[in-house]
């Protein structure tokens, strides 16, 4: 599926495709005029509230894991320069592995939101904060996820292999 829109003065195209247990997505913009941009974000997924476990990795080898629970209802949680992001569902045995690419950045300083709004989990990347675009520049960004089932002692490892092709 393939999709077009001017936002104001940015020209936005996403391409997705679900193929067997993998979900390509991939969004360009193309900078029609100067345009200031408060955020910016791309990949807005929501996931349901069986997926209680996370895993983040950023690009300088950090990591950071942890529970969707009570104590952090409705909160916002940004990690910077993100890698992949997973989340589990143990109960389930399911889990997925998001993993992000920006072909050309724009300021270096992108992030994963997670949001726990008890109803579900999302899940946004988010390439820019405030900064302004300058006419006639293109960026690109691409997100592959993929779904898999496997024991809970297993899931961690799973999700921190490199991508298949």
């Amino acid at each position: 599926m393939k999709k077009s829109a001017l936002l104001h003065q940015v020209r936005l195209e996403y391409e997705v495709h679900l193929e067997n247990s993998r979900l390509r997505e991939t969004a360009r913009i193309h900078v029609e005029k100067n345009s200031r941009i408060g955020i910016m974000y791309h990949f807005m997924h929501p996931w349901e509230a069986i997926f209680t476990e996370y895993l983040l990795h950023d690009r300088n080898g950090g990591s950071k894991e942890g529970k969707f629970d009570a104590s952090n209802r409705n909160r916002l949680v940004p990690e910077p320069l993100p890698l992949f992001a997973a989340f589990y569902a143990p109960k389930e045995k399911i889990g997925f592995v998001s993993r992000v690419t920006a072909e050309k950045p724009i300021t270096g300083k992108d992030e994963w939101i997670l949001w726990n709004r008890g109803s579900d989990r999302k899940l946004y990347y988010v390439p820019v904060r405030t900064a302004t675009l300058k006419s006639g520049n293109s960026y690109e960004w691409s997100m592959t996820t993929d779904f898999f089932t496997i024991p809970p002692d297993q899931w961690k490892k799973k999700a921190a292999a490199p991508e298949q092709k």
